[in-house]
């Protein structure tokens, strides 16, 4: 994988929407451990405002609705946080934060209509601390800014509406305060979101190398090891077939010392690109070492992993290589028995590919069991 194939866009996403939908995944998961503490400790803060409340709300009724209003947030932040440890769709769970600071946003705003007489600068700080807080909750970008700009449209309208002696120029400052707020968190939002987005393209880049060989595009022996490890242990749990094929190309030495190694690399890369073709999704291949390669075919039983096999050796056949000469490859084909070892499973298929070179190359060869079944 490469940066330039991945174009993050002006929303600071991936415009590949399945690397966005992983990417973001990603990022939620580990961001949620402290999302949690963060929304209650704002949630704290925002209760603690009760203590001013009472000093500065005279009608003991509208007091009593503005501890109602903020312990009902306070409750609906307990509830989010509880709920955060059970998230599986984080696209859901973006949208589900997003409307928690709308919502935290509307709870302001009502205790500010509340006051008799509010300082309208003091509330457009709290407007400035609210915008904060909106920024540091890990969120879509485009999330983030259209949250604040609905929080902050909705305050200057409210306060235009219920205070009249608001002084232009205090109105005015308030405006810019809250501009240069939400210019410089969002700023720094996107630099912080396309920096964390370049280095999960950077770190699946070296994780990808730590395991594919750099000729073939295919996995190298330590990947393969792996995977034929596993496959073999959930082949061996569930009780389903679990086939291989080695094969290497015919002649492979004289092709390098007639047409040179950079020929042979190209042989092999096209070997690769029609073994693309023929295998399926869940199967692995790999480089093994030279021109030995590996192919693992989960739920394949022996008949049908001769069948692809053979369709493989045909088409290799058939293809018009970048030499004048015709390239071809011997196949060996082995299905696992049960609680069997990777090594006997590997040098069982791999014997059988001697077999099928000394039988005159080009061909395919499988072993039996004692009953004279396929395996």
């Amino acid at each position: 994988m490469r940066r330039v194939e991945y174009g993050i866009s002006r929303r600071c996403e991936f415009n590949n929407k399945e690397l966005e939908a992983e990417f973001f995944n990603s990022d939620s998961k580990e961001s949620v451990h402290y999302t949690k503490p963060i929304t209650i400790i704002l949630g704290i803060l925002f209760m603690l405002f009760i203590i001013p409340d009472y000093f500065l709300i005279h009608s003991r009724q509208t007091f009593l609705i503005i501890i109602f209003i903020r312990i009902v947030f306070l409750v609906l932040i307990f509830a989010s946080a509880f709920y955060s440890d059970k998230i599986k769709n984080f696209n859901l769970h973006a949208i589900w934060i997003s409307a928690y600071e709308i919502f935290a946003a509307i709870c302001f705003l009502t205790i500010y209509c509340f006051y008799d007489s509010p300082d309208f600068l003091i509330q457009t700080m709290g407007v400035i601390v609210i915008l904060i807080g909106v920024y540091m909750t890990p969120n879509k970008w485009i999330y983030l800014n259209i949250v604040s700009c609905v929080i902050s449209l909705s305050f200057f309208l409210i306060s235009l509406y219920f205070i009249s002696n608001i002084e232009s120029s205090d109105f005015l400052a308030g405006i810019v305060y809250v501009i240069i707020v939400i210019a410089l968190c969002s700023t720094s939002s996107f630099r912080s979101n396309y920096l964390k987005r370049i280095q999960y393209i950077d770190s699946k880049e070296l994780l990808k190398m730590s395991y594919t060989d750099p000729l073939t595009g295919g996995y190298n022996r330590a990947k393969f090891d792996q995977e034929l490890t596993r496959w073999m242990e959930y082949a061996n749990r569930y009780g389903t077939p679990l086939s291989i094929v080695i094969f290497d190309i015919d002649n492979f030495k004289m092709i390098n010392d007639r047409y040179g190694h950079l020929s042979g690399d190209k042989v092999m890369q096209d070997v690769i690109g029609i073994l693309r073709v023929v295998v399926r999704k869940q199967d692995v291949y790999s480089r093994w070492g030279g021109d030995e390669f590996a192919i693992l075919l989960p739920g394949t039983d022996a008949v049908h992993a001769v069948e692809m096999t053979e369709r493989l050796r045909k088409l290799i056949e058939a293809y018009s290589f970048c030499i004048s000469e015709k390239v071809t490859c011997s196949f060996g084909v082995g299905t696992m028995k049960f609680d069997e070892t990777a090594d006997d499973f590997f040098n069982r298929a791999d014997r059988v590919l001697y077999t099928a070179k000394e039988s005159g190359k080009n061909t395919v060869r499988y072993s039996l069991t004692e009953a004279g079944v396929l395996t």
